[in-house]
């Protein structure tokens, strides 16, 4: 099975809560988990549920991935998004269960430069941000209002599903936002979601796909105490994780998905066998693995759209937002998208994010060049200029955002089609149901619970317990070679 399909999407409160009926059922079996970003971490979580040991195979240096943490300074931050939704209860699952990770309100707090005047959205007054409504088309606000109401009905709707995508094309005749909706409300509003969430532009997000970014709007948000990086940390004693590691190819026998090609961090290619693998990358690492074994999936998982991402994390000596105002998001003439406090208390760390048309020419991420950039725009609305900048962290993210696939209905009807094709297979990631972590997290719930415990495994003890189970290269059963991890 390639990737679990259900309608609805109960997330349950607590760790017991999600227990599942055939609990346990995988004990013992050995599951690769190619990708250690918050898919990966997923995956391994609801595999663990089921009894399986977990291998994470990772070819950076770090887990996480776009929610991977780095130094600035004298502390570690977070490069990717750390708010998490009240409604992110899978998540909010997940890291109860591995521990006391308290979480602190942070709330929505942005504001938009328009007409030369800053309008800012705090979802702690909202009656407020209403009146900021004032000249956009009736029209617009009731074809927003209608979105809103179905996510609100139905919160599963806040996933990408074949069924209401399809209707929404039909609905709105392949459309995309930007021609949905009128100038004040894209520059209000819509266009700060495409382009902070998919790295999109109002024209390259169908209105097909645009369910996830309304349940965003709904949405209220905290921040984890300590960071995204105690999350990853705490998780990872509970598989065998492995840095450095680059998957070279899947190995194929007797119909199946068995194992894969490692190149390891030492620089030895090794084969070992697993009971079943995961792809949790990034849709386009995927295709790179599979071009061999399945062209057809292969090519249709490059057709999954990323845009690019470049982040700069700068601490000042003194506080640039204040209480009122802690984040400022910028126009599609500006390659600077969004500058806004690194937390609610942390008001002198600034995250610069360089998103959208504009900002796709910033292929060196300099941070000296990228500070002057952004300090330049942010200068007139904050407290940057004669203010200090202590510290400078550039990160830049390619493949970066997912944008989905430009017809998801049919893309998600031809992945459950390729299912029969690939025992021992399974895909997730940010290209199925949506790319928040809580859908990332719904996706992998998905595929895990599509896993057949009755379907043949290679039954494969320990690698510590049975040293066949690494084969030198040329040992191994057919090999189906890519580049991925």
């Amino acid at each position: 099975m390639l990737h679990g399909h259900t309608e609805q999407h109960t997330a349950p409160e607590t760790m017991r809560d999600i227990e599942p009926s055939t609990a346990r059922d995988l004990l013992g079996r050995r599951y690769a988990i190619v990708g250690g970003g918050l898919s990966g971490m997923a995956a391994a979580w609801y595999l663990q549920r089921r009894g399986a040991k977990t291998h994470i195979i990772e070819r950076d240096s770090a887990l996480g991935g776009r929610a991977g943490s780095e130094q600035l300074g004298e502390r570690v931050v977070t490069l990717g998004g750390k708010n998490i939704g009240r409604d992110y209860t899978r998540f909010r699952a997940f890291t109860q269960s591995l521990g006391e990770h308290p979480y602190e309100h942070f709330g929505i707090n942005s504001s938009r430069v328009l007409d030369g005047q800053i309008l800012t959205f705090d979802s702690g007054h909202r009656s407020r941000a209403l009146g900021q409504l004032r000249g956009i088309p009736a029209r617009d606000l009731a074809r927003l209002g209608r979105l809103a109401v179905a996510v609100r009905r139905n919160p599963s709707a806040r996933y990408l599903d074949e069924a209401r995508c399809r209707r929404l094309a039909r609905r709105y005749h392949g459309e995309s936002v930007q021609e949905a909706f009128g100038p004040r409300l894209r520059e209000l509003l819509l266009r700060s979601l495409t382009v902070r969430v998919s790295a999109a532009e109002p024209d390259e997000v169908p209105m097909a796909n645009i369910l996830p970014y309304v349940g965003m709007i709904l949405d209220s948000y905290d921040q984890l105490c300590g960071g995204m990086h105690e999350i990853l940390t705490a998780a990872a004693a509970h598989s065998r994780v492995r840095l450095q590691t680059e998957v070279r190819g899947l190995l194929f026998e007797s119909g199946r998905v068995c194992g894969l090609q490692l190149t390891t961090a030492a620089g030895e290619s090794v084969c070992e066998r697993f009971d079943g693998v995961i792809l949790a990358t990034h849709a386009h690492a995927a295709a790179r693995l599979l071009e061999c074994l399945a062209p057809q999936l292969a090519a249709l998982l490059e057709e999954v759209r990323y845009f690019p991402v470049t982040v700069l994390l700068a601490e000042y000596e003194r506080p640039v937002f204040d209480a009122r105002v802690r984040a400022i998001v910028f126009g599609a003439g500006e390659s600077l998208s969004n500058a806004g406090a690194y937390g609610r208390n942390d008001l002198n760390v600034v995250r610069y994010t360089f998103s959208g048309h504009k900002a796709r020419s910033l292929v060196e991420p300099d941070p000296e060049r990228l500070a002057s950039i952004a300090e330049s725009k942010l200068a007139s609305y904050a407290s940057v200029a004669g203010n200090r900048c202590r510290a400078l962290l550039a990160r830049r993210f390619s493949p970066g955002l997912c944008a989905y696939h430009p017809d998801q209905a049919s893309f998600l009807q031809a992945l459950d089609a390729a299912a029969p094709e690939l025992p021992g297979l399974t895909l997730t990631g940010d290209y199925l149901r949506g790319c928040s972590i809580e859908t990332c997290f719904a996706a992998a719930e998905e595929a895990v619970a599509a896993i057949d415990p009755s379907e043949h495994a290679a039954a494969v003890a320990p690698a510590e317990e049975q040293a066949s189970d690494r084969l030198a290269v040329g040992e191994a059963p057919q090999r189906v070679e890519g580049v991925g991890g």
